[in-house]
């Protein structure tokens, strides 16, 4: 019999995991049970449920707004979100068989089991950059290669206490001003300001890239719960409609779009026997754009396009924003 789990990468000399142990983690981080939360109380299950219903909710207000440009119909909206309600209920509420919990409580046990195994050897799993696998490698080599990665780049630093508060309040302070200023009206106002039970340290993180040589970590900054978060996206909603407007003819949104554009391409007579077609990557495309002068091109870019104001916003206070970042 052929599976069809991705294999284990293991990167290290010497493995303490056993057959089972690497058959549970081929199954990589997508791998689900039916109800994965069967041996948790109920009252964290019903956060689960309210917590992903919302989660995919605004991504598929955000995805119709940026791709379709329209905002969802409120009545197919509620029907949708039921829709999904009852699917997450069903997957994290409904009574497991006698099989299947029995799987679950042995599943539970194992991995608890490969959390000890990876603690006692100082060993460190994470999803590789390519693919839907994992990996398997030693904590000092992916410390090493994380502070290496800082060092030569130049462009982040090792934090020797938290600046969350701080953060918090220039933040609060800005948004005070703005509203003041009669540069923010006061719902945008209230939609933007940080709740401090809600907003956490951005922080950075690694995933291995096993596909290249001497395994190379893949840097990746978790700004989801960051205080400057809902500004993030509030500048996105207002700015990405205008950018996708006069630029449409110059940007791929996906592997569709990029079939289409080549067929109209060929149409107009343009593909030819001597066409060349280049790929190419950036390298740490976030640490070189120079901010001030990305600024300045996006407030030259709004004056041009729009003139003076985006919905209820200035056009001249925009260059004010992402200094908050």
């Amino acid at each position: 019999m052929i599976g069809v789990s991705p294999e284990v990468t293991i990167d290290v000399l010497h493995c303490p995991y056993k057959t089972e142990d690497l058959s549970h983690l081929s199954l990589g981080p997508n791998y689900g049970r039916p109800n994965p939360s069967a041996l948790r109380p109920i009252k964290h299950r019903e956060t689960q449920i309210q917590y992903h219903l919302k989660d995919i909710n605004e991504k598929f207000r955000c995805q119709l707004k940026n791709y379709c440009n329209r905002e969802s119909p409120a009545a197919r909206m509620k029907e949708y979100s039921q829709l999904v309600e009852d699917l997450l209920r069903q997957h994290y509420i409904a009574p497991l068989s006698y099989v299947d919990s029995m799987r679950a409580q042995r599943e539970f046990k194992l991995v608890k089991s490969i959390r000890r195994k990876a603690q006692k050897a100082k060993l460190i799993i994470r999803v590789c950059d390519k693919g839907d696998s994992l990996h398997i490698g030693n904590k000092s080599d992916y410390e090493r290669k994380a502070a290496k990665y800082r060092e030569d780049k130049n462009a982040y630093q090792e934090l020797s206490y938290n600046p969350l508060m701080e953060i918090l309040t220039n933040v609060t302070n800005a948004l005070n001003a703005l509203k003041n200023n009669k540069q923010l009206v006061l719902k945008d106002y209230n939609h933007l300001m940080p709740k401090l039970d809600l907003v956490r340290l951005s922080y950075m993180y690694f995933n291995r890239k096993p596909h290249k040589e001497e395994t190379p970590l893949r840097p990746i900054l978790n700004t989801i719960k960051a205080v400057t978060r809902p500004i993030s996206d509030f500048l996105n909603e207002l700015i990405r409609p205008i950018y996708d407007q006069y630029n449409q003819d110059y940007t791929i949104i996906d592997g569709v779009n990029l079939i289409k554009r080549l067929e109209k391409y060929a149409a107009g007579g343009h593909l030819k026997p001597s066409t060349l077609f280049c790929t190419f990557d950036i390298n740490n495309l976030y640490t070189m754009l120079p901010q001030d002068e990305s600024i300045r091109i996006l407030g030259d870019f709004l004056h041009h396009y729009v003139r003076e104001r985006v919905k209820n916003i200035w056009v001249a206070a925009f260059k004010n924003w992402p200094k908050l970042f």
